[in-house]
This record gives structure tokens, sequence and C-alpha cells, in this order.
């Protein structure tokens, strides 16, 4: 029995790096700032991130603004509890390059007496790019090798062309829309190593195509208190596989269909120096149906709501330093062999630094898990990894 349940792993760890993320909807908004407050920033959204977070409140910009960010990750991991069956140890790591994850524009302007900020992003909402590689040692007798090498490539991810636009009803309420026009490819490929001889390579190429409606609003209920809430849209996630080992399989367009998804938030202001921020997330992925019309519920497959806080504190007077922290938690849509769903815990840091009408920005994010695959045998299969991610942005003010 755990020589099969080996079996199944090997088969699943494989495909980790596989067309796998045609079912990652595992979303936060853009941006470093964000970040560093543990991705708690619906009800704040007072910066041009605001385009993937809450369009409700790009109404707090009052000058043209511009952002790019960018971001990296690394990660590692190990497969314990397999000596019974001659696996001595079995490494994971994984990363990807620094790359472009969010760029935007926005502009202030008035229109039949309403004060109205319109906007537009390129943004990557959909990160895929991650290198893999899985280093599995043996005792030389339970297998005919001493050492496999899997060794996986993705590149891409979906992105989106995002026009935004905020409206103030009056001092209290704003409202706003982003519509994000999904593009974008993945792009992957796989090989084997025995013992330091190639076994095998694969490859595959994925294009993806959509659209997502964000409806946002904004309340600023007090000088000290907002809140705010986002709602995506049901919509379609549409996808083409459109290479396997350098062939076109000719399986035409498929589409998966998700649920309303969205997410509510609140800053708390009690000095002008200290922010406190806390958002929930809710994204009801066993939801999501299939062209054969299963949902992810039918394989079990839970959902992957999130809670987020956040701290930010202003030191300084004339040259401003934040200081912001945050957790949350990152449910990875996948449960253990106790059908207990699998959540990782984020810690989040971050500061900046204003340098005239630049703001710098940048984050950290430490995250980890651990798994349990089986518990039949002398030793408990557990699965741990252990994730950073580091988060930088520019915001550029283009006015006085």
């Amino acid at each position: 029995m755990r020589a099969f349940l080996l079996f199944l792993i090997i088969l699943f760890a494989a495909g980790t790096a596989g067309a796998q993320e045609i079912f990652n909807f595992r979303l936060n908004g853009n941006g470093a700032r964000s970040a560093g407050l543990g991705y708690a920033f619906t009800g704040v959204a007072d910066d041009a991130s605001a385009i993937s977070w809450n369009p409700a409140g790009l109404v707090q910009l009052y000058q043209m603004e511009a952002s790019v960010v960018g971001r990296m990750s690394a990660a590692s991991g190990t497969v314990d509890g397999l000596r019974d069956v001659g696996i001595t140890n079995w490494d994971v790591e994984a990363q990807s390059n620094f790359q472009f994850n969010f760029a935007s524009f926005v502009v202030p302007f008035s229109l039949g007496g309403l004060d109205i900020v319109g906007g537009v992003a390129f943004r990557r909402m959909f990160d895929f790019s991650q290198e893999l590689t899985q280093t599995i040692k043996t005792d030389g007798f339970s297998f005919n090798y001493l050492e496999q090498v899997r060794y996986s490539n993705v590149e891409g991810g979906i992105n989106a062309i995002a026009p935004s636009l905020g409206i103030k009803i009056n001092d209290m309420f704003s409202v706003g829309v982003t519509a994000n026009i999904l593009t974008g490819a993945e792009d992957g490929d796989s090989s084997v190593e025995i013992d330091g001889l190639l076994d095998s390579e694969n490859s595959y190429s994925i294009d993806y195509s959509g659209l997502i409606i964000d409806i946002g609003v904004l309340a600023r209920l007090s000088e000290m208190i907002s809140v705010g809430a986002t709602v995506s849209l049901p919509h379609d996630r549409k996808y083409t596989i459109v290479d396997i080992d350098g062939t076109d399989p000719g399986l035409g367009e498929s589409t998966i269909s998700a649920p309303m998804f969205y997410r509510v938030g609140v800053g708390f202001r009690p000095t002008d120096n200290l922010l406190i921020a806390a958002d929930y997330n809710s994204r009801p992925i066993s939801q999501i149906k299939l062209e054969s019309g299963a949902t992810l519920a039918d394989f079990d497959v839970p959902d992957v709501n999130s809670f987020h806080v956040g701290l930010e504190y202003l030191l300084g007077t004339e040259t401003i330093i934040p200081i912001r922290l945050g957790y949350y938690t990152n449910p990875l849509g996948i449960k253990d062999v106790d059908k207990n769903e699998v959540v990782a815990g984020v810690i989040t840091a971050g500061t900046g630094i204003a340098l005239g009408n630049v703001i710098l920005d940048a984050s950290i994010e430490l995250s980890g898990y651990q798994q349990t695959l089986d518990n039949t045998g002398p030793n408990d299969i557990t699965f741990t990894e252990g994730d950073v991610f580091i988060t930088l942005g520019a915001v550029i003010h283009l006015g006085e």
C-alpha cells in the first residue's frame, strides 16, 4: 500500500509544474505596499494599485499618478517519512526570477459636477512562473536507481489589461469599476534524469482569455474609519492547450466558469501616523464549473477563503519612513490525509521612502505549511514547505 501511495505522490509531484494552473484562482491584488500590509487593502485602497483592489478608492487620488511593481519568489520543501520504502531524501527547490507584476496610470478629472478618477493598469493577475527541481535519493536496494532529478520550468501567467473608473458620490461614499480583460499564456517543460542520464522530456503551452468585472464601493464613515468591498462578478476563463510535446493536440478552446468572488475590508486610522487594516477574501472555488457540468466540489476541492490583517506606522517628520507588518492565511486548495484543508500562514513586512515625487516601497512575505500525505505506516508521510516572496514597487506623482 505504501509503495502504491509513493507512486501516486511521485505522479502528483511531477504534475505540479504541468498544466495545473488552469484552476488557479488564489487571487490577491497587486502592489508592494499592500503586500507589506498582509494584503489587507480593500478598505484602504488609497494609491494607484486601487485598480486591482477596490476601484472606488481611486477617488482618494488628487493628482496624476503612475506606479510599477516587480516580484520574485523562492521556496524549498521536503517529503519525509519514506525511509521504510527506500527513499532516504526527497528535496524540493523552487524559484522565480524577478519579473514585472503591475503598472498603472491614473488621472483625476471632473464631469457633470462629479469628481472622477480614471485609470488603466497592466497587471499579472495569476503568476505561474516557477522553476522547480525535485531530487529523490534512495538506498539503492528498493529502487533501480540511486538518484532521480525531476526538473520543470513554467513561464507566463494570466495578465489583464484593466481600465478602471472611480466616482465620488459624496464626501462619504464612492463607487468604482474595473474591467480585467484577460490575456496571457503558460509555457512549461519538464525532464527526468536518473543517475545523471536523461530519461524523459515533456513540454506544453496554454493560451488564456476572458473578462472579469470588479465592482467596488468605499465608505469613509469618519476621519478614522473607512470600509470597502469589491465584488468580482461571475465570469468565464477560456483556455486552449496549443501544444503538447511539440504537437498541437487539436482540442480547441475550453471554458471553466467561476462564481462570484468578493472582498470586504476596513481601515482604521487612530492617529495620522498609524493605519490598522483587515480584510476577508471569499473565493468559493469549489463552485467552479467545468464544461462537463461537474464542479470542483465533485473532486473534493475546498474553497480558498482567507483572512488578512496589516499595520502601517509612519516614522519621521520631513523624511517619512513607513513600517509595515501583516499576516494572512493562504489556503492552498488541497486537503491532508484526514480531509482537513491545508492552509499556509504568511507573515509580511515592508517599508519605503519618499524621494521627491517618487515613493519606493519594498515588502517580504514568509510562508510555511505542512501537509500529511499518509499516516498508515510506521511513519507519517509529510510534505513541508517554506516560501519567501519579495515585492518592489515605485509610485510616481505627476502633479503638485
